[in-house]
């Protein structure tokens, strides 16, 4: 299944806190999510359909960060309706 970010967000990222921290609201129901920078990650560069394996092969290869942490963070994304499935 391919994914990519919602465009009913906005996001920004503050280095500054807890080693780097994405804020993100929804325009569709008014939340806002707190993450980290793996997130900021998928916000920013997720922008076309892609699949699943290829955002975390993305994320291991620009962050240096194992497999595991990767799929959490893509996980988490897709949970939280940051990523939406292709329709």
């Amino acid at each position: 299944m391919k994914f990519k970010v919602s465009p009913s967000l906005i996001y920004k990222f503050e280095g500054k806190l807890d080693g780097g921290t994405t804020f993100i609201y929804n325009l569709d129901t008014g939340s806002i999510l707190i993450g980290n920078r793996l997130i900021y990650a998928i916000c920013k560069n997720i922008l076309e359909y892609k699949q699943k394996n290829e955002i975390i092969l993305y994320l291991m290869k620009e962050y240096g960060i194992n497999k595991k942490d990767a799929v959490k963070a893509v996980e988490s994304a897709i949970l939280n309706k940051i990523l939406l499935p292709e329709e």
